[in-house]
């Protein structure tokens, strides 16, 4: 198996990891609108992916985009995917990042949900790859905000059900706080935010080999059945210790989107990056499926106050670079 090692940012950020040594990026957008500064740009070839806008803009006013609601905002993001898609297909990017599909678990069951972004999926063409990011399972994303995909079986069922060009975007981090939220959640069902964060880490440090354990076991799952569908990584330190939201804008949270190997500040707290990552590299290319497949790894290393982001995205792309040489699997 092959990897190609990306970069992600806006396009300013963009320009200036270029500097650092990375050809190839993820595009990330605020809003859909945004793209037009494409249209001038010299990157567009360096572009694998694009992900989908983070906002919609509905009366002047902008809403986070979430493909599944079921009023304007459902509506307004599906019209900003379309655009995107023309806009990919256009500039011959191959690849666009779906994230952000969350439902009232009070008012709707998930086959529901998951039944509306597949006619919504069929909607578009198949040019450009569609690319389905795995969410992030937590105490922000339940209840009337229960976040759509957070397992395999979620991605599976919307494989058989959509055009060919559907694809999957495997977010390593987000598969950490699922599995942990979910052992957490057979032992504590009422705890509410803050003291939920404090009681999560405390089950963590009495509990680690276990929650480690399912971590490893619920990874090795992913990628025995949807290696044939993943085009894209997104990977980053990450700091379990830590899942608490940041003081300054609550997400990410402390611990989260780290470089790879990272130990030192977190807005002002002492975290270091927990991740496995030659136990994620040796299962990939154990994989005895698609032998030939090159999988796009996209470090998706936060901007933090307490580092340098540029160096630190080189120091994370090296060390990616030597693990995958160390790896003899």
């Amino acid at each position: 198996m092959k990897f190609n090692i990306c970069g992600k940012g806006d396009l300013k950020l963009i320009k200036s990891l270029k500097k650092y040594g990375f050809s190839s990026f993820e595009l990330y957008l605020s809003k859909v609108n945004d793209l037009s500064s494409l249209n001038t740009s010299k990157l567009t070839s360096k572009i694998i992916s694009v992900h989908n806008p983070k906002y919609v803009i509905i009366s002047k006013n902008l809403e986070k985009f979430n493909i599944i609601d079921k009023k304007e905002i459902g509506n307004k993001s599906f019209e900003s995917l379309r655009k995107l898609y023309l806009f990919s297909r256009k500039k011959r990017i191959p690849n666009i990042v779906l994230h952000n599909a969350n439902f009232d678990s009070y008012k709707f069951t998930k086959k529901q949900m998951l039944d509306l972004l597949i006619n919504r999926l069929n909607k578009l063409g198949t040019k450009v790859n569609i690319c389905i990011e795995n969410d992030a399972y937590w105490l922000n994303q339940e209840g009337n905000n229960r976040c759509l995909i957070d397992s395999y079986k979620d991605l599976l069922y919307i494989i058989k059900k959509t055009k060919s060009n559907i694809k999957i975007c495997f977010d390593i981090e987000h598969l950490y706080l699922t599995v942990i939220f979910n052992v957490f959640r057979k032992t504590s069902i009422n705890s509410k935010l803050p003291e939920a964060e404090i009681e999560i880490k405390e089950f963590i440090l009495n509990n680690e080999k276990k929650v480690i354990n399912k971590i490893n076991e619920t990874y090795k799952e992913f990628i025995k059945n949807l290696v044939d569908f993943i085009f894209i990584i997104h990977l980053c330190g990450t700091d379990y210790y830590n899942y608490f939201f940041n003081p300054i804008n609550k997400l990410p949270f402390i611990g989260e989107h780290l470089p790879l190997n990272y130990f030192g500040k977190s807005y002002n707290k002492n975290v270091m990056d927990r991740l496995n990552l030659k136990f994620l590299i040796d299962i990939l290319k154990k994989t005895k499926k698609q032998k030939n497949k090159k999988i796009n790894i996209v470090l998706e290393i936060g901007t933090n106050p307490y580092y340098n982001y540029l160096k630190e995205m080189k120091k994370s792309k090296d060390n990616l670079v030597s693990c995958i040489k160390s790896s003899i699997i």
